[in-house]
């Protein structure tokens, strides 16, 4: 979950957050000893994403333990199917901590600017899984208090399935953002892509995407023409750099996109903005369809947030 979004959940209403799922926290792992000091998110991938098992899954967020001087308080993570100290659980992949996280470090203190982590779980641990749900255990060492994780569940898909890939990026499922933004301006990201061979150049084409989708539409609260928002931007090649923020730059190593697809979708993002100023107070539901220009088939990606009133001269907090 996005830093801004955060801080608005810890200020909602009793009745705002009555409504709003509760999040997962860190709990004991193996070798696991002393106080639940520890605070963080898994940023990707989000919570029932779809993950196809033909592709590298990135793993990435923030972690900190509240007690550490110094450092965020870890070093070390894996990323497991199931519980690590359990018989049937199976190892995903290894990553990396202490990644900058400048946002972090803003919230609760400098002593956690280094509290990113990153793993990429490859596509032959993931075609390893049952499905068609899977929980992901993320686990965090410290030498002196043990593992501690957090869990996410995915549902997995195979890769090259009959609909295009489709997700959101930003937000997350559930955050909540202010009527009040920097220039009445909040955006969307996601990406969307179609890896189906192409066998009849004459009719089929990768788009100017060079992704295999020819558009995205979006769509507020119901998918028909009188909540279309139009067609989302294409080839905004987006990444998000360890900042909980994008940044307009084809950078592989940051790409949720190229890190999991690789180099040949680089333009395979999309992106949109809204005026949270004409949406009500309440929760609103986003729809992004996004059209194969090799198929012709279509997929769609949803999210939900909280657009929440504030009084107008309300401190504007960056999503």
């Amino acid at each position: 979950m996005l830093l801004a979004s955060m801080s608005f959940a810890t200020a909602a209403s009793p009745s705002l957050a009555a409504d709003v799922p509760p999040a997962s926290t860190w709990v004991k792992g193996p070798n696991a000893v002393g106080d639940n000091t520890y605070v963080g998110e898994i940023e990707a991938p989000r919570i029932n994403q779809n993950v196809f098992e033909g592709a590298n899954l990135m793993v990435s967020g923030w972690a900190a333990d509240k007690s550490a001087r110094g450092w965020a308080g870890f070093d070390a993570i894996e990323v497991w199917s199931g519980a690590k100290d359990s018989d049937k659980a199976m190892k995903l992949g290894s990553g990396i901590v202490g990644m900058s996280r400048p946002d972090v470090a803003k919230a609760i203190g400098d002593d956690f600017l280094h509290s990113g982590f990153s793993v990429v779980v490859p596509a032959s641990a993931l075609e390893e899984l049952d499905g068609p749900t899977e929980n992901l255990d993320v686990y965090l060492h410290t030498a002196s208090k043990g593992w501690w994780h957090r869990t996410v569940g995915v549902n997995l898909q195979s890769f090259g399935a009959d609909e295009p890939i489709n997700t959101f990026l930003r937000p997350l499922d559930d955050s909540i953002i202010s009527q009040k933004q920097k220039f009445d301006k909040f955006s969307f990201f996601g990406y969307a892509l179609d890896p189906t061979p192409i066998t009849d150049p004459g009719n089929q084409g990768l788009s100017s995407c060079e992704c295999g989708i020819s558009s995205v539409a979006i769509y507020a609260d119901q998918i028909d023409a009188s909540h279309s928002l139009g067609n989302a931007g294409m080839n905004p090649l987006v990444a998000f750099a360890n900042k909980g923020k994008p940044t307009y730059q084809p950078l592989a190593a940051f790409s949720p996109v190229t890190r999991t697809y690789g180099r040949q979708y680089d333009k395979a993002a999309w992106a949109f903005s809204i005026n949270p100023r004409e949406y009500t107070a309440d929760w609103h539901t986003f729809y992004a369809v996004a059209k194969s220009s090799i198929t012709g088939k279509t997929s769609t990606a949803t999210v939900r947030i909280f657009i929440r009133d504030v009084p107008d001269n309300a401190r504007i907090v960056a999503p």
